[in-house]
């Protein structure tokens, strides 16, 4: 499909984000970042294309663009002829790299590591949430480099999933 407006607009993003001058923002879905332009548009990244036959996400990264209407102005995504897939995963890591302030996080850790006396290593944690019956709600699949980061997810993941007026509790365990 041609659309030299929708290819430009896909461009110049891209551009600004090299450039470190979008404010991409993580949406709370996995891989999905988004940003507000002029107050009037609404800016998604999405880590997929479309769906598949069975629901599951296919594709490369794609790009929306929405009125403050919630109607799609431009879906710039690899269908459109020419913008690449390889811009595409760029522009997916660059976003996602603002987005969680990686550049900040790994230059933080690079500093650390240059120090000769830095072991890298040391223990993990998962979380655990019990109701008040005590019985298991959920246990952590991921891993977490400290005990306070494990319950800053089990307090997280309460505050998203307990009804009002459940009391759950939690605690954090070296793996």
């Amino acid at each position: 499909m041609r659309d030299p407006k929708a290819v430009a607009l896909f461009y110049e993003i891209l551009g600004k984000t090299e450039a470190k001058k979008v404010a991409w923002q993580p949406t709370g879905a996995v891989g999905q970042f988004t940003t507000p332009i002029s107050g009037k548009f609404i800016l998604t990244l999405f880590p997929y294309t479309n769906y598949d036959d069975q629901a599951e996400p296919e594709g490369p990264p794609c790009l929306v663009l929405k009125d403050e209407n919630g109607n799609v102005i431009a879906d710039m995504n690899f269908r459109v002829e020419g913008i690449d897939r390889e811009d595409l995963a760029t522009l997916a890591i660059l976003a996602k790299r603002i987005a969680l302030s990686a550049d900040d996080k790994l230059d933080e850790l690079l500093t650390e590591l240059k120090n000769p006396e830095v072991t890298i290593g040391g223990d993990l944690w998962r979380y655990d949430i019990f109701d008040d019956q005590n019985r298991s709600v959920k246990v952590s699949n991921y891993v977490y480099p400290s005990e306070q980061a494990a319950l800053n997810a089990a307090e997280e993941y309460k505050r998203k999933r307990a009804r009002t007026g459940e009391t759950w509790w939690s605690n954090a365990t070296r793996r």
